[in-house]
């Protein structure tokens, strides 16, 4: 690609400098005619031109795949305890049963939308917040299953709480005494080994 991008700088660009300013129609008109004259022009190396090779070529050349390819840039991102995940200062929600996975986040690179995917597939597609203003995005049927996973396990916690008391060992009642009790014991200890 780069030996391309210069091959376009020596080539078509230094022939353009004269015309300052120039519009997008005239750079359109002289780049389709710049195109048509190195098509024709004949390469050394094959001693024949671009547009010959080319009728040579494409009986060969196969079919573009019928789905457009995928151009969206993946980024993993882990899902908090919050059922949350975090990019460019922002949070976003996702189901509460991810929570501790990583998940793929497909970001195109010409508009704000990505597609959230998951072990399954996709769990969603939306749009992103403007980077670096620290919101927080919490769709409604994430926040409802994050109620009743919550709810669940505060029923488990209740419920493992009680089996904890009923197994704890039987309360022992202890005599509580004044300091000067204890005196009279090591009085008599001492009496005792005398």
């Amino acid at each position: 690609m780069e030996r391309l991008i210069g091959y376009l700088d020596h080539n078509f660009w230094a022939r353009i400098e004269a015309l300052v300013p120039y519009t997008l129609g005239t750079l359109n008109e002289k780049v389709l005619d710049w195109i048509d004259e190195i098509s024709t022009k004949p390469l050394e190396e094959l001693q024949e031109s671009r547009s010959i090779r080319f009728k040579q070529e494409k009986p060969l050349l196969s079919a573009l795949p019928a789905d457009c390819f995928d151009v969206r840039d993946p980024v993993p991102l882990s899902v908090s305890r919050e059922s949350t995940i975090c990019y460019e200062t922002n949070r976003y929600s996702v189901p509460p049963q991810y929570i501790g996975t990583t998940l793929q986040m497909l970001i195109h690179p010409l508009h704000r939308n990505v597609a959230l995917m998951g072990p399954q597939g996709l769990i969603r597609s939306f749009p992103l917040v403007s980077p670096g203003s620290h919101s927080t995005v919490f769709f409604p049927e994430d926040r409802a299953q994050l109620l009743a996973r919550w709810k669940h396990e505060q029923g488990r916690v209740q419920g493992w709480r009680a089996s904890c008391k009923k197994a704890s060992k039987p309360w022992i009642d202890v005599d509580i005494r004044a300091p000067s009790a204890y005196d009279a014991l090591i009085v008599e200890a001492r009496e005792a080994l005398v």
